[in-house]
């Protein structure tokens, strides 16, 4: 990962999830296997997800991934709760919320993104800011790329989405129709959500869209729970299978070759690492916030 449009900013990290880690042990043959669980096949995430499994499986003497595609962050926590999978890509903000536990719309058939995707929650609080609600506007509970379909052809009025920037839906949509992209400008909106940074579109980067348009964005995070048992060395040696051979996988989709590198990491991260995580990053000589510490 997260609106009148929402950008994600991607990072691959690792977080605890109130962890109780076992011991690093002997590893012998079989290999262990694990599901990755991504986001819908259109987006970035699933490519990344896929490619970042091969790396794994090149090159760990230990793992074997695979990536499955999902209806993203809050169904990936729920099945991640449920013992479905043990690790899953989320929106920060989804995350930090799992953690811890417009009038010109009103009346309006909005697009609000898949129900259980991070970008539906997203959708929610935008409009909540703006005073309205399920109640005000008429939500319309389809895919990214319906919405696009939906909106050209006046089946809906306004569509929510959480994508990439030049994201090939966007792109589509702003080359065939002629659209209004609404700004998120006001500070308040992100010192109530601290977990969305505030982003600029400059004015051209979509067809007839001449004007700036600011909206938030959020990174995207790799998870684990307690549950997967994944001790810290097992994290560590994860992580640095995939960043060391980051070439291999980085070329998975546009955003992810710009957005997902080792220097930005730890950027606008709402909940704490994996100790293995911890220590990982700690190896490359980035200084970890004791905010993203786990606690003892």
């Amino acid at each position: 990962m997260r609106m009148s449009r929402m950008t994600r900013k991607l990072v691959c990290v690792l977080i605890l999830a109130s962890m109780t880690l076992l011991g690093a042990g002997a590893y012998a043959a079989p290999k262990r296997r694990f599901v990755i669980a991504t986001a819908g096949t259109a987006g970035a995430l699933y490519p990344m997800g896929v490619a970042m499994a091969e790396t794994i499986n090149k090159h760990s003497d230990r793992f074997v991934a695979s990536a499955e595609s999902s209806a993203a962050s809050v169904a990936n926590i729920r099945n991640m709760d449920e013992g479905k999978v043990e690790w899953g890509i989320s929106q920060s903000e989804i995350a930090s919320f799992a953690y811890s536990g417009t009038e010109i719309f009103k009346g309006k058939r909005v697009g609000v993104g898949s129900p259980g995707s991070g970008g539906e929650v997203d959708a929610r609080m935008v409009l909540a800011y703006y005073g309205l609600d399920y109640k005000s506007v008429k939500p319309s509970y389809i895919t990214d790329s319906e919405m696009v379909s939906a909106l050209r052809d006046g089946s809906l009025d306004a569509m929510i989405c959480t994508h990439p920037l030049k994201s090939a839906a966007l792109l589509d949509l702003t080359t065939s129709f002629k659209v209004r992209m609404l700004s998120v400008a006001d500070d308040k909106f992100y010192k109530e959500h601290p977990y969305f940074l505030k982003a600029k579109i400059d004015a051209g980067t979509y067809a007839n869209v001449n004007y700036d348009v600011y909206t938030p964005y959020s990174r995207v995070i790799m998870f684990t729970h307690k549950n997967a048992k994944f001790s810290d060395d097992d994290v560590f040696h994860l992580l640095d299978v995939v960043f060391a051979n980051r070439n291999e996988w980085r070329t998975s989709h546009a955003s992810v070759d710009r957005q997902v590198t080792l220097a930005e990491a730890l950027d606008g991260i709402a909940v704490p690492l994996h100790p293995g995580a911890v220590k990982f990053f700690e190896s490359k000589g980035m200084k970890v916030p004791d905010a993203l510490k786990p606690s003892k």
